[in-house]
């Protein structure tokens, strides 16, 4: 017989069998259920369909990790660790592995569950002896039936992707049912009694937690607790539960709670309120514990694992906006004070390594601040005066003839500056002289008469002609107007007054000696008293700003000007010998700059604020009855 025969031959020796399995297990696979069940039933599926198979076993699990554990075993007392370890190598190298059993010759199969391209786990069975063809069949059934894994896998990543989306759904119910409310109180009801709604529970609690002990601050239902404190009590003592142990607590009557967590409380309240189950969830906003949420069901079965990773989930969400609505519901003296406590704690806690290097660094600028004393200067706006300012005035009246200075010019000892019209004053000393010629040869007649008396009278005149004549020649002296010593001119422009008339003492030109100035400082009312005389200073002018200019006040000048809506004082000082003496020829009258008058040695934090404490107690002050 051929090897399709054969194959022909083992199919049609399967049929009767497939035909007469128990309906009841194709009902558990069509059916679904829970992953084991179903395993249960494909694998005893499986053993029956393949024939010959004398154990099985299928794990489930990922090969990475090395997490494959059995999820069903047929027959239920048949050992598997041969068959797990084939199962595991089908999963390594991802494809069917078939091997011999060198005991009894017996064939073991193995073929790895694959979904989407990914291992799940793997399923091994041991078949009796039978020939190649045979066991090829009976390798391609398995492969085959893993299909209903594949289908498993999926149908669980559906129905896990639906329970997302139904706690996604109920989580975006209860934020809007705690947006809708005005204030912390109404959110935090309607949460509890939407989330009991929700879930089929008797009461849904939650608390807030004051100092180190959970306090109830809505129940489902109900806005107030009234007189059921006894009530309050063992529901708060089963938040600090869990709240103190930093983990979900769920406790369900007749059943040992899973772990080693302690769950006293819970069932101190189970017993004395008589619920089924107890759920208790922390509420944690970043690091922090803020409070817990207690469901009581009468029904354990509406606390499964569902239900708990709802709540989870629905806990996680609703704790920042709690936390913002409990925060803006309190006053602002209680805001601030629970700020400074949670700033406190995170300075002195662990953690927050950065804040606290930051705050030790600013704290150490600020002791350097505070300790460190320097120089302090006061700063004012500065301009160099001449000491002497000389004024050149018009010597009579009379008409600019001509102009050859104008301010800014340096002039020289002798220098004209300008020039009056003389032209009347010289026809009157024409005329004078003529009238004088005329009254000699009068005296010379009277000489010549022997009238004394014409003497006296014509000697007289004519002394007080030559007094005329020596004024007019005085006043042709004055009429040029010359520098009376080395100098600049100050102020005085006749560029545009030429054949202008002028009255006698009208100021023409200033001008002010060179190397011989003044610094005048124009300082603020609120520095003016710690300036005094003999103090040192120095003056930086816009024309040479790399040159310090050393001063010493000489004189205080006590009446404010105002200027530029601030009242300033005039402050004078005298400059250095030196500098006047190296830099004399680079300074000018009217030059402006900044001077610092150096006042005393002040702490540096003092000169940085005593501006801003003395305008402060000056304005509470004012604000005083």
């Amino acid at each position: 017989m051929g090897a399709s025969d054969q194959t022909a031959a083992a199919e049609q020796m399967q049929s009767p069998r497939v035909a007469q399995l128990d309906q009841g297990i194709w009902a558990r696979l069509r059916d679904g259920g829970a992953r084991a069940d179903f395993v249960n039933a494909w694998l005893t599926l499986q053993c029956r369909m393949i024939g010959g198979a004398e154990r099985a076993v299928a794990l489930f699990g990922s090969p990475v990790d090395e997490s494959l554990t059995p999820v069903a075993v047929w027959p239920e007392d048949a050992e598997f660790q041969d068959l797990a370890s084939i199962a595991k190598l089908a999963t390594t190298q991802r494809r069917g592995v078939l091997q011999s059993d060198e005991r009894t010759g017996a064939a073991q199969l193995a073929f790895p569950f694959l979904a989407r391209g990914e291992v799940h786990g793997a399923v091994a069975l041991q078949i009796e002896p039978r020939s190649q063809p045979q066991t090829r069949v009976a390798m391609r059934q398995l492969q085959w039936g893993t299909a209903w894994i594949e289908l498993l896998v999926h149908r669980e990543r559906v129905d896990a992707a639906e329970a997302s989306q139904a706690r996604a759904g109920i989580a975006l119910d209860l934020i809007a049912a705690a947006l809708e409310q005005e204030g912390f109180a109404a959110s935090v009801t309607a949460v509890a009694t939407e989330l009991a709604a929700r879930l089929g529970c008797e009461r849904v609690s939650i608390g807030w937690i004051k100092g180190e002990h959970a306090r109830i601050v809505a129940l489902s239902h109900s806005a107030e607790i009234g007189h059921r404190l006894s009530l309050a009590r063992a529901i708060g003592q089963a938040m600090d539960e869990a709240t103190d142990q930093g983990t979900t607590l769920l406790y369900v009557a007749g059943q040992a709670p899973a772990g080693a967590w302690v769950t006293r409380a819970h069932a101190e309240l189970l017993r004395l309120y008589g619920a089924a189950a107890v759920l208790t969830v922390p509420l944690d906003a970043g690091q922090d514990t803020i409070g817990a949420i207690t469901l009581e069901a009468a029904d354990a079965g509406r606390l499964d694992t569902s239900a708990v990773e709802l709540v989870e989930a629905v806990a996680a969400v609703l704790a920042p906006i709690l936390t913002d609505r409990h925060a803006n519901d309190q006053l602002l003296l209680l805001k601030v004070r629970d700020s400074a406590e949670m700033q406190l704690g995170r300075l002195i806690g662990p953690g927050y390594t950065g804040r606290k290097l930051a705050l030790g660094a600013l704290a150490a600028v600020a002791a350097f601040f505070a300790l460190f004393t320097t120089e302090y200067r006061v700063t004012a706006e500065a301009m160099l005066e001449g000491q002497v300012r000389r004024v050149l005035a018009a010597p009579f009246d009379g008409y600019v003839s001509e102009e050859q200075a104008r301010p800014g010019d340096i002039v020289r000892t002798g220098q004209v500056l300008a020039s009056l019209d003389d032209r009347d004053l010289i026809v009157e000393r024409v005329g004078a002289l003529a009238e004088r010629r005329q009254r000699q040869l009068e005296y010379d007649a009277a000489l010549a008469n022997g009238k004394r008396a014409d003497l006296n009278i014509l000697d007289a005149q004519m002394r007080q002609i030559d007094a005329r004549v020596a004024l007019i020649d005085a006043q042709l002296t004055r009429a040029r107007l010359v520098a009376p010593f080395d100098s600049v001119v100050v102020a005085g422009d006749l560029s545009q007054s030429i054949g202008a008339a002028v009255s006698r003492g009208q100021a023409l030109f200033e001008i002010a000696p060179l190397a011989d100035y003044r610094v005048v400082l124009k300082v603020d009312e609120r520095d003016v008293i710690d300036v005094s005389v003999g103090q040192r200073g120095e003056l930086k002018i816009a024309p040479l700003p790399d040159r310090l200019v050393p001063f010493t006040v000489t004189r205080i000048t006590p009446v404010s000007e105002a200027d530029h809506g601030q009242n300033r004082f005039r402050v004078e000082g005298v400059l250095a010998p030196d500098v006047v003496a190296s830099d004399g020829a680079r300074l000018l009258p009217g030059m402006q700059g900044i001077g610092k008058v150096v006042v005393g040695e002040r702490r540096l934090i003092w000169i940085w604020t005593h501006r801003a404490f003395e305008w402060l107690r000056v304005a509470v002050w004012s604000l005083l009855p």
